[in-house]
């Protein structure tokens, strides 16, 4: 998921081995993914890897101090309220990624009408044209595997996660879309790649299936950074036209 941010992307993490399997070492960047969910009633079969990778909570709760309200609307991301560590088939995954790349189209539209800043919007057009590309790259492989989508728990806890987020976004005045925007896209992609490194790669069988998973993973990873530095850009910001208030005030 190239952003028009005012700053440099930061360097992809190197998140798997020759046989595509997740490296439990994941570097600092990981240590936005939130902590683990609880478990919901899926009729899907549980593998054991659902203690895999039990990373730091650092990173994300840290970028998202600016602006009131702003984690009030990231706690709806898409994961919190999935049930990761299950064992799934490639027909869940393919639903779940298509689930995940359209919930992310349309918070992008949505934050297109409702943000005041350029930031913002550039990063949500981003959002836009970058999961529109990797549903475009994903539907592909699927057709090519003869895989085709299945509804199941997990893509219905997905898409109630990302309803709920949405409702809250709706709901903001806009002085606080944006940095509640970007709070919510922390949450969601940090829960994406919480929900690739324990539940997608582990059920995937075919190589190719994997090497998408490992490319959207990094793709996540670059979201995650990108707007986790978007929140910290939108409170510079802030403090900046706050300090300049006051000095005209005194």
């Amino acid at each position: 998921m190239v952003f028009g941010l005012m700053c440099s992307s930061a360097s992809l993490i190197a998140c798997g081995d020759d046989d595509g399997s997740a490296d439990e070492g994941q570097t600092s960047e990981d240590a936005s993914v939130p902590s683990k969910a609880g478990r919901g009633g899926s009729s899907v079969e549980r593998s054991g890897t659902g203690g895999a990778q039990d990373a730091g909570r650092s990173g994300a709760g840290g970028a998202g101090t600016g602006g009131a309200g702003a984690r009030s609307a990231g706690t709806g991301g898409a994961g919190t309220g999935a049930d990761i560590g299950m064992r799934v088939v490639a027909g869940d995954i393919a639903a779940v990624l298509n689930t995940v790349n359209t919930g992310e189209i349309e918070l992008g539209k949505l934050a297109l009408g409702h943000s005041s800043t350029t930031l913002a919007r550039d990063y949500a057009q981003t959002m836009i044209n970058e999961h529109s590309a990797a549903e475009e790259r994903q539907s592909a492989l699927f057709r090519s595997l003869n895989v085709a989508a299945t509804d199941n728990a997990l893509r219905g806890q997905l898409q109630q996660e990302a309803r709920r987020t949405t409702m809250t976004l709706q709901g903001l005045a806009p002085g606080a879309f944006d940095q509640a925007y970007a709070s919510s896209q922390v949450d969601m992609h940090g829960s994406v790649l919480r929900l690739i490194d324990e539940t997608l790669l582990p059920s995937a069988e075919q190589a190719e299936l994997r090497r998408e998973l490992m490319l959207t993973r990094a793709e996540v990873q670059r979201h995650l950074t990108l707007a986790m530095t978007l929140i910290a850009t939108l409170q510079f910001a802030a403090d900046i036209d706050a300090g300049t208030d006051d000095a005209g005030v005194n």
